[in-house]
């Protein structure tokens, strides 16, 4: 189990704050290692990406994240495992990709730069993970299909421009002191019915799951337009 959080869109000193609470709220989930990455300059349109993370592959340090591949600039922060893994790695080795992790994660990055966000439907495993490709100025947040791996995102309005955050945990993003505390009456509701709140609501207004199966991409240059 690891622990992932991040924020995208009209970035200043008080995000990057924000992420790193998120990330603190998250240490029970990674207790073995903590990373922190952002885009461009501490002001203005961007991205920070957080991870704590839990060793179980490569337990060196060539697995630390966020993950980094210097030729592409893609940058992830990923939770999970996928069980496929060695035979993707195998075929991204026969098309000329070389590894420098015996991670899951480097994985992921080279199936995303060699077959795009489509990559995910290859996938075969337990994950939640935030990709982000400078290329495209996108953000890419995935979740397995059966919704092993939690993923919770708010989208909220500040004076200073749009912002999504994300985390692996509700908690996480109330630690970020930007989600408001308010209760959600239909999530209350579902909590009270089945016990626990259907989704894609949480007992948190404004606070949303990611779906099991589901992607979500977020374009930076498009007023944080999700897709």
């Amino acid at each position: 189990m690891c622990g992932i959080a991040g924020a995208i869109g009209a970035l200043d000193a008080t995000v990057i704050a924000a992420v790193r609470r998120a990330s603190a709220a998250e240490a029970h989930r990674g207790p073995d290692a903590e990373g922190f990455w952002k885009s461009g300059d501490d002001s203005g349109p961007g991205v920070v990406l957080a991870h704590r993370r839990l060793s179980i592959l490569d337990l060196s340090a060539d697995g630390t994240q966020p993950m980094h591949d210097p030729k592409s600039g893609v940058v992830i922060v990923y939770n999970g495992e996928v069980y496929n893994f060695a035979a993707l790695r195998r075929e991204l080795e026969a098309g000329g990709s070389s590894f420098h992790s015996k991670t899951d994660t480097e994985v992921l990055i080279h199936a995303y730069v060699r077959w795009g966000p489509e990559f995910v439907s290859r996938l075969r495993g337990m994950f939640g993970f935030a990709l982000y490709d400078p290329r495209t100025r996108r953000l890419l947040i995935a979740r397995d299909r059966l919704g092993i791996k939690p993923v919770y995102v708010a989208r909220l309005r500040r004076p200073a421009g749009d912002l999504l955050l994300f985390a692996s945990e509700v908690r996480a993003l109330l630690a970020t002191g930007l989600v408001e505390p308010r209760l959600d009456p239909i999530g209350l509701q579902t909590q009270l019915w089945h016990g626990f709140p259907v989704g894609p609501g949480t007992l948190v207004r404004g606070v949303r799951r990611l779906e099991a199966g589901t992607s979500l991409t977020i374009d930076l240059d498009d007023d944080l337009r999700e897709t």
